[in-house]
């Protein structure tokens, strides 16, 4: 039986022991229904699949004894549907939910440069470096429009990088720190291109990231006093006062 245009397919196994092997040139198969392929082989060039059932397995005999469930979107079937790749809109939308893991990934960061030397960073900063990392997601579906969006991650994220280096080298008054930091851009870009690219360990991979991230956190301010840095801004802010300056009364 060959077919072709048909976007999904569905066959009940009505026999006592049903087979079923169908072979396709399309290579985005999505296998459906309540019988998955006992055995399947899918490439570039296409898909082959191989369902087997009986007829105590299908509860088929029950079904039609009762009388009810007679439609046959209710029977079990081997089913499979053709699906078309994500473009380039759709990654991008996924990438964009991802963006306030890199954002603050990359302001923690910032927190900690901070808190680990004397140098201190002014909110104006923090928004020019934050406004840098969201018009990394407006460059690349620019960009994917024309190069395709594995292309158009590698340009943005080196735009990107490129130009919180030169920023970052003024702010935090060297290349040796800018440097880390760039390469900590770079390598939390190369992060959300394995989180898109890997849909059935997306969240195990996610949550490593917020582990180690937080395990690193941690280890790095392990020894700072947070006392220490309040301290000192409430003595400064207590002045010394008379009982006569107290007095709105004079």
């Amino acid at each position: 039986l060959n077919l072709s245009g048909t976007g999904d397919l569905s066959v009940v196994p009505a026999g006592r022991n049903s087979e079923m092997t169908l072979t396709s040139n399309w290579p985005h198969p999505s296998f459906l229904g309540d019988f998955l392929p006992a055995k399947r082989e899918v490439s570039e060039s296409g898909f082959q699949a191989q369902w087997q059932s009986s007829w105590f397995a299908n509860n088929l005999g029950e079904r039609f004894a009762s009388g009810n469930d007679t439609g046959w979107e209710n029977f079990p079937a081997f089913s499979v549907a053709v699906t078309t790749p994500a473009d380039q809109y759709q990654l991008t939308d996924r990438a964009t939910k991802y963006a306030i893991l890199l954002i603050a990934l990359t302001f923690m960061a910032f927190f900690v440069f901070e808190t680990l030397t004397a140098q201190r960073l002014h909110p104006m900063q923090y928004l020019l470096v934050g406004l840098s990392l969201v018009m990394f997601y407006l460059l690349l579906l620019a960009l994917s429009e024309h190069t395709g969006f594995t292309v158009a991650w590698i340009i943005a994220s080196l735009i990107g990088a490129l130009m919180n280096g030169i920023y970052l080298q003024a702010v935090l008054k060297g290349w040796r720190n800018s440097m880390l930091f760039t390469l900590a851009l770079l390598l939390l870009d190369g992060v959300m291109w394995g989180l898109l690219n890997s849909a059935d360990s997306a969240l195990l991979l996610g949550t490593s990231v917020l582990v180690v991230a937080l395990a690193g956190m941690m280890f790095v301010t392990r020894n700072i006093d947070w006392y220490a840095f309040s301290l000192p801004k409430m003595k400064a802010s207590k002045e010394v006062t008379t009982d006569d300056e107290l007095r709105i009364w004079k």
